[in-house]
């Protein structure tokens, strides 16, 4: 959510939409930098992304100064209404970069497509909300800890018992060497 400037719950309802289409989350996510790019550079006069947003009937007023995800929101309801399966095709790799395509399948039913794919991950419950996201990077954080202080007390354990095993290795060693001279 931090990464992307989208809701925590949003996202949890586009991850189940992502993967039923065959895509991911983390492709989601580096398609909505490329799209914030496109907006940024439209907006700039760069021709090709205000190209991209024309063909989908966009203009850069109606995305500055909105929340990413409502861009998103406003950008892959126009590109689900493209009638032109090549056009849509290069349109969202324009726009979203390698991951617009692997978007396709997931706006294929348009609006309410998505809108459907949303409500099945309520109905599953797999929607986080904010607090329940929270919650999971405390628990995430306090493991890291965990292991980081482990590891910590395991090299003051090497380190106070490396001179004790040391001087036991060796003498098992000469132990070893000894039995084996008698053995000959």
């Amino acid at each position: 959510a931090l990464r992307t400037g989208f809701t925590t719950e949003t996202l949890s309802e586009l991850r189940l939409a992502a993967e039923l289409s065959g895509s991911s989350l983390k492709g989601m996510e580096t398609g909505i930098r490329r799209m914030s790019k496109v907006i940024v550079d439209a907006n700039d006069g760069l021709a090709e992304s205000k190209d991209a947003l024309d063909r989908m009937g966009v203009s850069t007023d109606d995305l500055i100064g909105k929340s990413p995800e409502k861009q998103f929101e406003i950008l892959t309801t126009a590109l689900a209404g493209m009638s032109d399966q090549t056009m849509q095709a290069a349109t969202a790799q324009e726009v979203f970069g390698r991951a617009g395509t692997a978007l396709l399948p997931m706006l294929s039913g348009g609006v309410e497509g998505l809108e459907a794919m949303k409500q099945q991950a309520h109905d599953l419950g797999v929607v986080f909300d904010q607090e329940a996201a929270d919650k999971a990077a405390r628990l995430s954080d306090a493991m890291t800890t965990m292991k980081a202080s482990m590891s910590g007390v395991m090299m003051v354990l090497a380190e106070s018992l490396a001179p004790i095993i040391s001087e036991l290795a060796e003498k098992i060693g000469d132990t070893i060497s000894k039995v084996s001279a008698w053995a000959d």
